[in-house]
């Protein structure tokens, strides 16, 4: 009970600072959409609109076949979470871990185990739009590296399977 109380104490003093400091709490609101329309919205949607085709069009198995020669000999992680960790560089943080929930199955566990610390990568088009002003591009090789070293650390051990061409038609 006295956990609602304290709950409702503080929900009742931030509501009556907005209505004190309301033309301030209205032009930092209205700033934040501006920002949001002018900065945000342009430059990530099309990366997330092309990502979400890419993987239901089916070419993330494409790419999974490919990437997999690559990915089992040095990470030992299937081609399909190989393939969610190059989409995510370009579609960036929300759509690694709905990407991973979607595509990995529930028998590679293991896998997504591997992907959880990969999930707060930030985008190519977060980097390049609206940090690259302000930080060098070796900020992003930096995240690049240290992925693929995460990679290298939390390596599986169990022997993987490679993926047969038939599996991608279906």
């Amino acid at each position: 009970m006295k956990k609602y109380f304290i709950i409702t104490v503080i929900f009742s003093i931030t509501i009556l600072a907005l209505f004190i400091h309301s033309n301030e709490t209205i032009l930092i609101t209205k700033e934040n959409i501006n920002i949001f329309l002018d900065t945000l919205l342009p430059s990530l949607f099309p990366y997330m609109i092309f990502v979400i085709l890419f993987v239901n069009f089916k070419c993330h198995l494409i790419l999974a076949y490919i990437i997999q020669y690559i990915s089992l000999p040095l990470f030992n992680i299937s081609g399909k979470s190989m393939s969610i960790v190059l989409i995510s560089i370009i579609g960036g943080y929300p759509l690694l871990a709905i990407l991973a929930k979607e595509i990995v199955n529930e028998d590679n566990k293991d896998e997504l185990n591997i992907l959880i610390p990969l999930f707060s990568f930030p985008s190519f088009a977060f980097f390049f739009n609206i940090i690259f002003n302000n930080i060098r591009i070796n900020l992003f090789i930096v995240f690049l590296f240290i992925s693929f070293i995460i990679l290298l650390i939390f390596k599986d051990k169990k022997k993987k399977e490679y993926i047969n061409i038939n599996d991608i038609k279906n």
